[in-house]
């Protein structure tokens, strides 16, 4: 789908953004997403490159799961039920590119999203304990999967440093086994009911 563009240096051109991708067909969007380089587009004009955000379909990531994907823009629209476009019955949401990263991330190794955004909200709470400042913004992101262990990033408890967290596998497994129920208990039915699976959630409730 053409696209028009508005660079930083004020030109306009037409770019072709795709409006739904395949991954079974191809198979390389994912690690594109990834590494930064999806949807990077040079202007003709000043030969910056630019990374527009624009609303996508994800089909087929590991396997039949799909993933709709919302510019950071849309985020209150969305949950104000005011979005301009119709995302259908996506398995997951995701907003903005920062979450999407993760998310494929945890499909790539895996893992269940709904564990990791419930390991995500006990480290959120120690973090908060632990930090002086109440009014601080915490940001915790998964990363990777070490053998025997989960690695979090923690962002937000001192300025200008990232914290790690490293949470050994037995206790994804031990969440794990009943995922199921805690998805129906309080705080955790605010956050990790389909689509949108996100601790960033409870943020937006607020």
């Amino acid at each position: 789908m053409k696209k028009t563009i508005t660079c930083f240096c004020e030109s306009e051109f037409e770019a072709e953004l795709p409006d739904r991708v395949d991954c079974k067909k191809h198979p390389e969007t994912v690690d594109s997403i990834i590494d930064g380089s999806f949807l990077n587009i040079r202007c003709p004009e000043c030969g910056k490159v630019l990374k527009p955000e624009v609303p996508f379909l994800l089909e087929h990531v590991g396997g039949d799961f799909s993933v709709y994907f919302i510019p950071e823009l849309d985020r209150v629209a969305y949950f104000l039920g005011n979005l301009e476009y119709t995302i259908g019955a996506p398995a997951r949401v995701v907003i903005g590119y920062p979450e999407l990263v993760e998310k494929l991330l945890i499909m790539k190794a895996g893992l269940d999203d709904r564990v990791i955004e419930a390991i995500k909200f006990y480290l959120l709470q120690k973090a908060t304990d632990t930090s002086k400042d109440e009014d601080r913004d915490i940001a915790i992101s998964f990363r990777e999967q070490k053998p025997g262990a989960l690695v979090f990033h923690i962002e937000g408890m001192k300025e200008d440093t990232i914290g790690v967290s490293e949470i050994k596998q037995e206790m994804y497994d031990k969440i794990k086994t009943d995922i199921d129920g805690k998805v129906k208990e309080e705080p955790f039915n605010t956050f990790l009911v389909p689509p949108y699976v996100s601790l960033n959630r409870v943020y937006m409730e607020k």
